[in-house]
């Protein structure tokens, strides 16, 4: 029972707009347990062509979500709590404990009205936002950041699209803020990146293994963040649950993404165009487990398994793509700790 659920974006089944109605009812049973809840959109939230529904066997288009949409339903689940709101965008601040201000940022690309482009990977904070930041930051001294796409890189090699498109521009304005505590989304992998003092916790998703909760604790001391899983097992032991899928779910969760995992390196050897059957086994299983090991934020530091896996050097010898980048990628983090962290008081409030 927290006093706050922070959920930085991504909230909806593709942006579509039942689902986004189905989640604001259980926002509002957990805000009935006694947690209030703070959104702000991910980029597949607003306005996103992907929004489907189902009718009976066969799928059609579904009403997409709007700007002002987002902000009606959610009302309740941040934007009640804001003590300052930017009328360009969905972003807002609140301050549930006093002296530590959370600025929720909408970062994302997304159009004003119904679309058929599909969502936009790349995030921005708008020239109006930024322009409200400067006038928000004259009188006030925020302490933490929250934004659905990283402002920090979390691969050497980072993707396009990963991080904020003028993270160059944002990154020093927090800095001279003294805001040394950024959280994201968008990567849906754990990771946590560091810039000097500044350190940039991404929490992996609720839907996929091993179903990340980041658990922040303030105090006298300072911000320390931990990485929790979702406690499936214990609720089904405790609702007297039979299905063995869920009295054993650590497990199931691993099968699932584990053979997600594999079937992913199997479909890109094809794709790559260099599939033989004596390599499907080792890169198959080499790819399942690198993806377990990326999304749970067990890649920092080196893992000799993985590095001398068979499956890594078949990749490593014949892959010109998507496989031999993802592999070098998810094997390079040797940086932080990502499942854990402490920030000083004296890093993080003015």
């Amino acid at each position: 029972k927290p006093e706050l659920l922070i959920v930085s974006g991504d909230l909806t089944f593709n942006g579509e707009y039942e689902s986004m109605l189905g989640l604001a009812k259980y926002f509002r049973q957990i805000e009935e347990n006694g947690t209030q809840v703070s959104v702000i959109p991910g980029n597949h939230d607003i306005h996103s062509s992907w929004a489907r529904r189902f009718v009976g066997s066969e799928m059609e288009k579904a009403k997409q979500i709007s700007p002002t949409a987002f902000r009606e339903t959610f009302a309740d689940f941040g934007y009640d709590l804001a003590t300052h709101q930017d009328p360009d965008s969905l972003s807002y601040v609140i301050e549930p404990k006093p002296n530590y201000p959370i600025m929720m940022m909408d970062t994302n690309i997304y159009s004003d009205t119904e679309t058929s482009k599909s969502p936009t990977t790349e995030g921005k904070i708008k020239i109006e936002t930024a322009a409200w930041l400067a006038k928000y930051f004259e009188e006030n001294a925020p302490a933490i950041w929250v934004g659905h796409h990283p402002i920090l890189a979390h691969a050497k090699s980072e993707r396009t699209g990963n991080t904020l498109e003028n993270a160059d521009e944002i990154n020093p304005l927090l800095k001279e803020q003294g805001i040394n505590a950024l959280f994201a989304g968008h990567i849906h992998a754990q990771n946590i990146s560091s810039d000097g003092l500044t350190r940039e916790i991404i929490t992996g998703a609720l839907s996929i293994f091993p179903n990340s909760i980041g658990e922040i604790t303030l105090n006298a001391d300072g911000l320390t963040y931990n990485h929790r899983e979702l406690a499936v097992e214990a609720w089904a032991e405790a609702t007297n649950q039979t299905d063995p899928d869920l009295l054993s779910y650590s497990q199931t969760s691993y099968d699932i993404f584990y053979d997600y995992g594999a079937t992913l390196g199997l479909m890109q050897m094809f794709e790559e165009q260099w599939y033989q059957v004596e390599y499907e086994e080792d890169v198959m299983d080499f790819v399942g487990l690198l993806n377990v090991r990326y999304f749970s934020g067990l890649d920092f530091g080196k893992d000799e398994e993985l590095a001398n896996h068979p499956g890594y050097k078949i990749i490593q010898e014949n892959s010109k793509g998507f496989l031999k980048e993802y592999s070098t990628r998810s094997l390079e983090d040797n940086d932080l700790d990502d499942r854990k962290l402490f920030i000083p008081n004296e890093y993080l409030v003015k």
